[in-house]
């Protein structure tokens, strides 16, 4: 292996100065021009400094001029557009690739090399943060990789476009590209390929907040790099779990990471990729708290990503050294930097480093104690992170996920099964062989036999004759064992082969099922801590601003009215509090069976929420059926009908024409208890009506809640085994149906 070693590096050198010594000899021709083109990009894959690639392509781009040779200036122009572009000089690199493009497409007839280098100058526009140019070339290049079939270069094609989306924000197209990248490179065999999609899919897991899928794909994407022994995507890979780290918080694993990458980047002398480790590396020093060191690392990655024209990057450290400045009270200096990192960010349009943005801006105006300032900018960064972070992309995100694995693993599956037919087949020859075998053997001794006693005296044919037929009984009943035997092996095979169909087929039953349950409630349950965390913490600064305002008012009359407010809004924090309590109350209800009378529960309710609520002049109608039994939690059925009945008095209408009203029926019905909620109050609008029993849905303009009432109803609803149904009209009326199981 050694010597094989050897010869290769051998050969590869004397390759090149045979092309060496060929262009020594070569006239100023053509010849020449491909012999310079060819010396270029030979250095170009052995990862020549870029100076040395030039040195030669530059030549063959003067020459190709001279000569006005179209093919030659397409090919020099787009191998000195590579080395400028490993230089970092991206605009000098965007030159060179233009021209080529240009003249590829007048040659017509080089597609593959058309594709690549479109390939190559969408990666600097993506770098530049110029997206909508980038997604352009992008798209040119997939083209023309699907129609001379390049399954690589499609892969490669479709992994840029899905990271756009994913500066974009676009998370459910983002990972709809890189799953067809997947598909793509899985088919090829391309490892390269399948680990950077890997790390892709884990830095789009990061941001979405999923940690541990997202270490899942780095660490298999580690797994491959290390297998290839490519030191550039290693570094990166260390990088990214270097950050799912920092985020668990484990600090000794995440610096031991980054310094890895760091230390590969530099013996390979990429910039950018040092910059990003030393912006990493200060970020992790900010959440240690040592400021002065996060500092100092944060500003050597700014300075390279200006000096290599990387806005989206800059923009991220502009934020970063602002949010540092302004934890060491160093206020102006801190406002200068959010302001820069602010407009880098708008001029790129990534609408992650936006969000970063207005997360240092309201977190300045804080510690400056400018609280409206501060309120106004976390009202942006939280719509911002809503629209990017919301339920419906999560699904989204996860259905793909979850086709793709379906798809996988009914592959695996068809697999299977073709070699359960190929062993069926086996052994249904092994047992027509078995039978052609027995024949044989009777035959062969019958046909002995039948010889033997013809070729013997008459005085010894019965002694023989008996002899062979007893010999022939033994084989017979061996061969009958034998029948018996292998029949029963084959019935035993095919019951088996039954057997793991069916465990196969409900296998992959359950765990779609359990799968799906689990992603639900995980889903509930993250979505219910972030909108409860965010709900109750607008009313804890809302007061904090009040307070503040109220320090600094001399006039008593407004003080009054500001400690009316701050009494309101404390009302607001404990009515969303008591609806939390009833969302737990419910999941951890224990099942209490009890007579319930829906008539004093609802004649209760009606009593104690009109003393809480304005109804005006609403009438209430209660009509409950004589002889109704019916036992179940009592707790649960009072929370269920609260919700419901508060809701009706909240958006009642009251105009001269109609007065309102709240009707609410109960009866026995077919083994069910059925009650009817009717109110001609402002009713709900048709397109919110699918998701009024969501966490957090407010369909209402009018809503001074927070969106909780109808999805705790349900919940009750569901535990108790019944079903609701809701019908509305705006500005005429809103009907609910309950069924509870008598």
């Amino acid at each position: 292996m050694l010597l094989l070693c050897a010869y290769g590096t051998l050969a590869q050198n004397k390759s090149l100065d045979s092309l060496q010594q060929i262009l020594r000899s070569s006239k100023a021709d053509t010849s020449r021009i491909n012999v310079l083109n060819k010396i270029a990009n030979r250095l170009y894959k052995d990862y020549a400094p870029a100076k040395e690639v030039l040195k030669f392509s530059e030549r063959a781009l003067k020459l190709s001029e001279a000569l006005n040779f179209k093919k030659g200036i397409a090919r020099s122009s787009d191998i000195t557009g590579r080395a400028y572009d490993d230089a970092y000089e991206s605009e000098k690199a965007l030159v060179h690739l233009l021209r080529a493009i240009k003249v590829y497409e007048e040659l017509g007839g080089l597609e593959r090399s058309l594709a690549d280098v479109n390939i190559v100058a969408a990666v600097i526009y993506i770098n530049q943060g110029r997206y909508q140019t980038s997604y352009s070339y992008l798209n040119d290049a997939l083209k023309i990789y699907d129609e001379i079939d390049d399954k690589v270069g499609s892969g490669y094609a479709l992994s840029n476009l899905g990271l756009i989306f994913r500066h974009q924000g676009n998370y459910n197209k983002s990972i709809e590209y890189y799953i067809r990248s997947l598909t793509m490179r899985e088919a090829s065999k391309d490892l390269v390929g399948m680990a950077n999609i890997y790390g892709n899919l884990g830095n789009l897991y990061y941001s979405q907040g999923n940690r541990a899928i997202a270490l899942d794909y780095q660490l298999k994407a580690k797994a491959l790099a290390e297998k290839l022994n490519n030191k550039p995507m290693l570094a990166n890979i260390y990088n990214n779990i270097g950050i799912l780290f920092q985020e668990d918080q484990k600090y000794d694993e995440a610096i031991e990471q980054h310094e890895k990458a760091l230390a590969i980047f530099e013996e390979l002398g990429s910039k950018m990729s040092m910059a990003s480790s030393l912006s990493n590396i200060g970020a992790l020093y900010n959440d240690q708290g040592k400021f002065e060191e996060s500092l100092e690392s944060t500003q050597l990655a700014l300075e390279i990503f200006q000096e290599i024209g990387n806005n989206a990057t800059a923009a991220i450290n502009f934020l970063e050294i602002g949010s540092i400045l302004t934890k060491l009270n160093r206020f102006s200096e801190a406002y200068e930097n959010i302001t820069q990192g602010n407009k880098l960010a708008l001029l790129v349009g990534n609408k992650d480093v936006e969000l970063k943005g207005y997360d240092a801006l309201y977190r300045y105006y804080e510690a400056i104690k400018d609280y409206k300032l501060s309120f106004e900018n976390f009202k942006k960064y939280a719509a911002l992170k809503d629209s990017l972070f919301n339920i419906e992309k999560s699904e989204q995100i996860g259905e793909i996920q979850t086709k793709y694995e379906t798809d996988k693993k009914e592959s695996e599956n068809e697999l299977l099964r073709q070699e359960q037919i190929a062993k069926n087949a086996v052994i249904d020859s092994k047992s027509f062989q078995n039978n052609l075998l027995i024949a044989c053997v009777l035959f062969f001794v019958l046909f002995s036999g039948y010889y033997y006693i013809n070729s013997r005296q008459k005085q010894k044919i019965n002694k023989l004759l008996n002899a062979q037929n007893e010999e022939i009984n033994q084989k017979q009943e061996e061969i009958i064992t034998i029948n018996a035997s292998l029949q029963k092996s084959q019935d035993q095979v095919y019951k088996a082969n039954e057997k793991l169909q069916l465990l196969n087929a409900g296998l992959e039953d359950v765990v779609k099922q359990r799968t799906s349950a689990l992603q639900r409630i995980n889903e509930e349950l993250d979505t219910f801590l972030y909108q409860s965390s965010h709900a109750l913490r607008r009313p804890i600064v809302s007061v904090m601003g009040l307070i503040q305002i109220a320090r600094l008012e001399s006039n008593q009359l407004n003080v009054s009215n500001i400690y009316d407010k701050i009494d309101k809004t404390a009302s607001r924090m404990d009515l969303m509090l008591r609806k939390l309590v009833m969302a737990s109350e419910i999941n951890f209800a224990q099942e209490m069976l009890e007579p319930v009378d829906f008539e004093i529960i609802l004649a209760e309710l009606w009593s104690s929420l009109r003393a809480s609520n304005d109804t005006g002049k609403m009438k209430f109608k209660l009509k409950v059926d004589k002889g109704i039994h019916y036992n179940a939690d009592r707790k649960l059925v009072s929370i269920m009908l609260e919700n419901i009945i508060e809701n009706a008095i909240t958006f009642h209408l009251e105009t001269p024409q109609r007065k309102p009203l709240l009707e609410v029926q109960v009866k026995a019905e077919n083994e069910t208890i059925q009650i009817l909620i009717h109110d001609n109050g402002r009713g709900i609008p048709e397109e919110s009506l699918p998701k009024v029993f969501d966490m957090f849905t407010v369909a209402n303009d009018a809503a001074k809640g927070f969106g909780l009432g109808l999805y705790i109803s349900k919940k009750a609803i569901e535990k108790l085994g019944g079903t609701i149904k809701i019908a509305s009209k705006r500005g005429e009326f809103t009907s609910i149906g309950i069924s509870l199981p008598a």
